[in-house]
């Protein structure tokens, strides 16, 4: 996987006054949205909008947390758990918010976050078929490429493989930029077999065409949900996600940010997290290096997040600076809420500007940093990344 993919860019806020218009963006790392706007397009990798003065203005889809649309208020609590790492609960207000989105700009949004949502929760064949519709969106922009998902093909039901097949193969016809056509040929290929498999053992009505978003029936999403909570009278509680497999290459497949309890098994002996810690304590990197990636053809039971970050160390104490950044965005990316999600990226950050003497990712990776440090109370971590940015913009 390209490191560029795993990048986290944050950027800075201006004041705005207030204004009747009511949409709103809140960037990475801060709480206070960008209120008073207008949003008018994405193009490019970039979101274009009138402030609250009417001026034009920009901003990196990459420095943004969440939007809220002012003609489209069933998106705001999808982005709120999606912005949480809550992605299974994200994908169902994303579906509501499909059905109700009202114009183009709308649905590039929505079907990019469910694409998004989808990869990071392990759903290759669901977030193919997404990321297909908005390569149709959007017929010409490079930016959507990094939509195409990473890790192995789930199963999903035959109505979801259908529904992204459908889609990749609308797609083929319509998109003609040469490089978003290898991507669309790249999804095919892996979600194929997958389709073929589902539709040789399925025994059902045929697929109709545009009767589902991820696979659910248009008729039923959002119905389940609302019957449940009307029972239990209680929050619905999520399923819980597969286990996250880790390949000989290292590639770990994205899931929401929860980690597995460890086995007994795990929590002792050789290949324990504490045998990890206590390689690196005892300034054995080398060894600690080796012992991960044995650990990494069979992870089991196993904390991923921290022992994403524990491989993450050990590549740096070994000098391995850009395996190790891939390794600890990995940590931060695919686990949020993890604990060691703050210090992965406050190591990440320094290997930019040491490596890649990219001085304006390693700010936004601190301030992302400082963001979840604060939020999870982790008075260390936080201190340290002010530290390093004050120390940055002397």
């Amino acid at each position: 996987m390209k490191l560029k993919w795993l990048i986290i860019l944050v950027g800075c806020i201006g004041t705005v006054t207030n204004s009747a218009k009511a949409d709103s963006l809140t960037l990475i790392g801060l709480s206070i949205p960008l209120k008073g706007i207008t949003i008018r397009t994405i193009q490019n990798g970039r979101i274009y909008l009138f402030d609250a003065s009417d001026r034009q203005g920009s901003r990196e889809l990459d420095e943004i947390d969440s939007i809220s649309f002012d003609d489209l208020k069933e998106m705001d609590l999808a982005e709120a758990e999606f912005a949480k790492g809550n992605y299974h609960s994200a994908v169902e207000g994303f579906l509501v918010a499909a059905l109700k989105a009202k114009t183009d700009v709308h649905r590039l949004w929505i079907y990019h976050r469910l694409a998004q949502s989808h990869n990071y929760q392990g759903q290759y064949v669901q977030a193919a078929g997404h990321a297909a519709t908005v390569f149709m969106l959007q017929d010409d922009d490079l930016y959507w490429r990094r939509l195409v998902p990473r890790g192995g093909v789930n199963e999903p039901s035959y109505a979801a493989a259908a529904e992204t097949m459908q889609k990749l193969r609308d797609a083929a016809r319509k998109v003609k930029q040469p490089q978003l056509k290898r991507s669309i040929n790249e999804m095919t290929a892996a979600v194929r077999p997958i389709f073929d498999k589902l539709k040789s053992n399925y025994k059902g009505e045929p697929y109709k065409s545009g009767s589902t978003i991820s696979g659910i029936e248009k008729s039923q999403i959002g119905k389940a949900r609302i019957e449940a909570a009307k029972a239990s009278h209680q929050p619905i509680e999520k399923p819980k996600p597969p286990k996250t497999p880790v390949d000989v290459t290292g590639s770990i497949k994205p899931n929401p940010p929860r980690r597995a309890t460890p086995s007994s098994r795990e929590s002792i002996g050789p290949t324990s997290a504490s045998a990890i810690d206590d390689l690196l304590a005892e300034n054995r990197a080398i060894d600690a290096v080796e012992l991960c990636k044995r650990i990494a053809m069979n992870p089991g039971d196993r904390e991923l997040d921290r022992f994403l970050h524990q491989y993450g160390l050990a590549l740096l104490r070994t000098n391995k600076k850009p395996k190790a950044a891939i390794m600890l965005l990995q940590c931060a990316i695919s686990f949020p809420g993890s604990q060691y999600a703050a210090s992965s990226l406050i190591e990440t950050a320094l290997i930019y500007e040491t490596v890649y003497n990219k001085p304006d990712t390693t700010i936004r990776l601190l301030e992302r940093a400082v963001a979840i440090a604060t939020t999870q109370q982790q008075a260390d971590a936080a201190t340290r990344a002010r530290r390093e940015l004050a120390r940055l913009r002397l």
